[in-house]
């Protein structure tokens, strides 16, 4: 967050992750948090910036990596909009990473693996 908020770092996100977030509060393991402290947490992230369309090119390789690869439209819009933007998708989703093949899984990296790497994404 930190080589995002200096410029650094350039994040985006499709809206899909608003509800991804609030989802992932809302059925946290280990804290409760009460509506509002939900709402507060999604507002800040839209806030950001990083919320971005997909595209209709974007929407149609995600259809095409859903098909192609037998992962969910919610991964597949993750990949896509890492593929078509030349970016990384960065992520904690260990089985998604190890389901990717060689040619989509060059386009994705785990959050713990970001420090090893000396890049700035």
């Amino acid at each position: 967050m930190e080589k995002y908020l200096s410029g650094e770092a350039f994040l985006q996100a499709p809206p899909l992750i608003l509800y991804e977030v609030a989802n992932a509060l809302r059925y946290h393991r280990f804290i409760t948090l009460d509506p509002d402290d939900i709402y507060k947490a999604v507002e800040a992230l839209a806030k950001l910036g990083i919320i971005t369309s997909l595209g209709s090119r974007g929407w149609r390789e995600a259809l095409k990596i859903s098909f192609r690869h037998g992962l969910s439209v919610y991964d597949s819009v993750y990949i896509a909009m890492a593929t078509t933007r030349e970016g990384i998708l960065v992520t904690s989703d260990k089985k998604l990473v190890a389901k990717l093949p060689p040619t989509l899984s060059k386009k994705a990296i785990l959050v713990d693996q970001l420090s090893r790497l000396g890049k700035v994404y």
